[in-house]
Order: structure tokens, then sequence, then C-alpha cells
């Protein structure tokens, strides 16, 4: 598979998702061992876990390690090398982007790219 038919894929994917929360979460609960040991309540915040329900659901789980924290999810990321956290780096589409909404020096908040126009980006989340 081609880098391209694989963003393709996650982003078909994430656009069939729109407003299912609880397929979200039964996908991630379906993956075995739970992240630190917890199971997702429909309640919950999702946005980690919808990142990684995707990639749970297509069978990717070494290129984003599965957790339902932002900020683990980042740490994660960070840990394998693909966490970058530059000014000079303009996200593509299928790129993972972090948000520190408050400004405190940690992640409050994950999205999958979905789609550049020149200096903005959209993005899919929960």
């Amino acid at each position: 598979m081609t880098k391209q038919q694989a963003v393709d894929k996650i982003l078909a994917l994430a656009e069939a998702w729109k407003g299912r929360r609880h397929e979200v979460v039964d996908v991630y609960n379906s993956y075995q061992p739970h992240p630190r040991g917890y199971a997702v309540n429909y309640n919950d915040a999702l946005c980690a876990t919808y990142v990684s329900a995707l990639f749970i659901a297509l069978g990717w789980t070494k290129i984003v390690p599965p957790e339902c924290g932002a900020m683990q999810l980042a740490g994660n990321m960070y840990a394998l090398g693909r966490y970058a956290d530059r000014e000079d780096h303009d996200p593509a589409p299928g790129d993972l982007v972090f948000f520190d909404w408050d400004g405190d020096g940690w992640v409050d908040h994950v999205g999958l790219v979905t789609g550049v126009n020149g200096k903005c980006f959209t993005f899919s989340h929960i």
C-alpha cells in the first residue's frame, strides 16, 4: 500500500465515523489489553480514543499505539520518534495534530488532519 492509499483509507474511515461515538468506543474497547487497564466509557472525552480507534480498526497499532488520553498518546508518539513539535512543520492529511488549549505545556486534545489549504488545516476529532 502506498502512503497516499493509507492516507485515503484513514480519511475515509474518519469521514464514515462522524458522530458515531459509540462505535468509536466499542472499537477502542475491543483492543486488549486496554491501555493503562482502562475501558473507555461512552461519556468520556474521546479525542485520543477516536484517533486510536481509527488505527485499531485499520490494524495499524504499531504506527499509533492506542491510548485514551491525549497527553499519553503524545508521549507514545514521542517515544517512537513520531512527534514533531516544530513551527516549520506543515501538516498534511493523515497527520495527527496535538493541541495545548490552555498554554500550560500539556497536550489537551488530538485530532487527525483531513485537509490543508495554504496555512490553514481542517481536522477530524471527537
